[in-house]
């Protein structure tokens, strides 16, 4: 048995998604709640397959994953991991290098602290989150702090987030080689 420190619940995961990824746990149909999941995945929203499509409990979930070793599991846009535990026998492929988690995955944690509330006040960031110039098309550029936020899970697709007197909204679109993310200057 380990001796894991479980403070994550559903309730504390389910509010630390995004609003359009908290509806995914309301939905009781596994069809309905699939086809919903698959236009989040097109428009670049990082889903758990296993948590947020198949529904299946958070914290019991992460505890596994943890249980097993696993820091991070691939989101449900990406590829299946092969053989992360090293196991031998009945394998076909290179063992995942679990030393090395892919862009986008998902962080294995069973504390709470690592779920921050989705509406959560974004903390003073250390270098700008919105970088310039403005793009042709009327969107802002990510910089690297942007970036970084995502890979911890503290800044999400849609939040909306202040910079220098102005209101910005993170976008998101999956390009051939992964998401690809900009900022909306919200005026209203």
């Amino acid at each position: 048995m380990s001796e894991l420190n479980v403070t994550l619940t559903q309730e504390i995961y389910e509010k630390s998604r995004q609003p359009e990824v908290q509806a995914l746990f309301k939905m009781a149909d596994p069809t309905e709640r699939a086809a919903k999941a698959q236009e989040l995945i097109a428009a670049g929203v990082i889903l758990c397959k296993e948590i947020d499509i198949w529904g299946m409990d958070a914290a019991k979930m992460m505890f596994t994953w943890a249980d097993l070793g696993l820091p991070w599991v691939p989101n449900a846009a990406q590829p299946g991991l092969v053989n992360p535990l090293n196991i031998g026998g009945g394998f076909s492929g290179t063992p995942t290098d679990m030393s090395k988690p892919w862009p986008n995955s998902i962080k294995v944690s069973v504390d709470a602290n690592d779920y921050p509330p989705h509406d959560a006040v974004v903390a003073p960031p250390k270098e700008p989150l919105v970088g310039s110039p403005q793009y042709a098309n009327g969107t802002w550029p990510v910089t690297s702090e942007t970036l970084n936020r995502i890979g911890q899970g503290t800044l999400h697709v849609g939040q909306t987030i202040p910079q220098d007197g102005k209101k910005f909204k993170l976008g998101s679109i999956q390009g051939a080689w992964g998401p690809i993310f900009w900022y909306d200057e919200v005026t209203a």
